[in-house]
């Protein structure tokens, strides 16, 4: 039996777009209060890991809140690049300290960054609480304040989250079932497929669709699986026979 270095395998039946955690900035030790007045508003820029699709933004808010506003996703590091999208949204906040969800779709790159803008409205008191950071940590990016005499970078960040909906989905050819065992992997897992491998390779993917390692070659239908050096977290792999996809499926491996 031949040993390979692979991270644990989960088996999936069907295709499936992965919404997937990609930029976060979750610190926050003030308060900001904004205002709602004509011409004021605030952006932050981000520089995604992911390229796929901006599924999902999370700003960080306080105190009670409902209101309305409008969302506008620039491409660019600030707001002056392409507009991509303007979305209308509600900003409830109970009491306390507040992510408000708000659902985008932008086409986004890995490192192209792009610029989240948040403009106040109906119903939004003022001022109203907008978590941040002073100073600022994201590197990725940064937090701008506007209002009618101009644009201001004071160094701060806000408290966001944003979800990237990825092209790399799973899914499994049903003629070759795939069995793992233990799953999820700590150290070692055995695998077995009903298909025998005659020139096998197997090769790792990134959750970019980038090959993060050398292609791996087998025979037949059972394998070993070692963890290795591998860091814990979520990939892809491809089984091969004669350079022809086989099998795709998502790998986990534990910590």
């Amino acid at each position: 039996m031949k040993k390979i270095t692979l991270l644990s395998l989960l088996l999936f039946s069907h295709f499936t777009p992965a919404q997937t955690l990609d930029q976060s900035q979750l610190t926050s030790n003030a308060g900001m209060s904004a205002r709602t007045l004509q011409g004021y508003s605030y952006y932050q820029s981000i520089t995604p890991a992911l390229t796929g699709t901006l599924s999902r933004v999370e700003l960080g808010f306080f105190n009670f809140i409902n209101g309305v506003g409008t969302l506008k996703i620039y491409n660019g590091n600030n707001n002056t690049g392409t507009l991509l999208q303007t979305i209308p949204v509600n900003v409830f906040c109970a009491s306390g300290d507040c992510m408000v969800p708000f659902e985008t779709s932008v086409a986004v790159t890995a490192n192209q960054p792009i610029t989240i803008h948040f403009t106040p409205g109906a119903g939004m008191p003022d001022p109203y609480g907008v978590l941040i950071k002073m100073p600022g940590n994201y590197l990725r990016g940064e937090f701008a304040l506007i209002d009618p005499s101009g644009t201001y970078i004071d160094g701060w960040d806000t408290v966001f989250r944003t979800y990237v909906t990825t092209n790399l989905g799973t899914f499994e050819n049903e003629t070759t079932p795939l069995i793992l065992s233990p799953n999820p992997m700590v150290d070692k897992s055995q695998i077995q497929t009903e298909h025998t491998f005659k020139n096998g390779s197997i090769r790792i993917l990134n959750n970019l669709g980038q090959q993060v390692s050398g292609n791996i070659f087998f025979e037949g239908n059972h394998a070993e699986i070692q963890r290795g050096n591998l860091a814990s977290g979520l990939y892809f792999v491809e089984l091969l026979d004669n350079q022809k996809v086989i099998i795709t499926q998502k790998m986990l491996i534990a910590n």
